[in-house]
């Protein structure tokens, strides 16, 4: 298995493309299906000594990944009610992944590039026929990039690179505020000290990407991205929370 002292770990931070994951909440105007800063793993390099044996096209449309995931897993419900009013907003929140890439080197060690994509939309507008374009009301989707590689004895670390998502709300009755979004890594790690590794932003827009510190390292996890967004519509008002979050087990 690979080995990885600290400096390979920090020299991995912009060298491979892990697990995209796209999920959370809400938002202003989103005018497209898939992410204007979308990173693509040809942009990284392999770490020395890697070759590419398997290489899949990566799916970005957002509609097709929609179908996908509410294809193929569980929806999960989530509801937040207003302390005040007792009015309910619920949401269904979706997943599918996508193997990109695996590299392997004259040792046989083995490095997989994954995209894990969550979705999630308002529950009364969600149609079991609707695509990710005409689905109304609210809805976000974030994504993560993460390296995932494991040491000698088979222990699985992930190493956050960046994050980006977006708020969209498809209804006028519908207004965001106190946009939020904290990012990092936490857990044991052989590397360095996980504790710290972490950052919190306040965006003015409804989308954001951020990149993490090159001096950070890998962890067992949780590492990921939470987004933050206070809902308002008419008296009534939600703090919702949503957190991407890969951790080994």
């Amino acid at each position: 298995m690979i080995y990885l002292q600290k400096k390979e770990v920090i020299s991995t931070k912009r060298k491979l493309l892990s697990f995209v994951s796209i999920f959370s909440l809400v938002g202003a105007l989103f005018t497209g299906s898939s992410f204007a800063e979308e990173k693509d793993i040809g942009d990284h390099k392999l770490k020395e000594g890697f070759v590419v044996v398997k290489k899949n096209q990566e799916v970005k449309d957002l509609n097709v990944l929609y179908k996908e995931a509410k294809k193929n897993s569980k929806a999960k419900k989530l509801e937040q009610v207003d302390p005040n009013t007792g009015e309910k907003l619920s949401f269904e929140e979706y997943e599918t992944s996508q193997l990109l890439q695996v590299a392997e080197n004259d040792q046989g060690d083995k490095i997989e590039t994954y995209a894990v994509t969550k979705l999630a939309v308002e529950s009364d507008t969600s149609k079991s026929d609707s695509g990710w374009d005409t689905t109304l009301g609210v809805k976000a989707a974030s994504t993560i990039y993460l390296d995932k590689y494991y040491d000698s004895r088979g222990a699985l670390y992930y190493d956050l690179i960046s994050s980006n998502g977006t708020w969209s709300v498809y209804d006028s009755q519908y207004s965001l505020s106190n946009r939020k979004v904290t990012y990092g890594a936490t857990g044991y790690s052989p590397f360095c000290s996980a504790s710290g590794q972490n950052a919190v932003k306040y965006p003015t827009s409804d989308s954001f990407s951020y990149s993490a510190p090159s001096t950070w390292c890998a962890s067992t996890g949780p590492v990921g991205v939470t987004m933050d967004v206070k809902i308002t519509r008419g008296s009534s008002s939600w703090n919702f929370s949503f957190s991407n979050n890969m951790y080994s087990t």
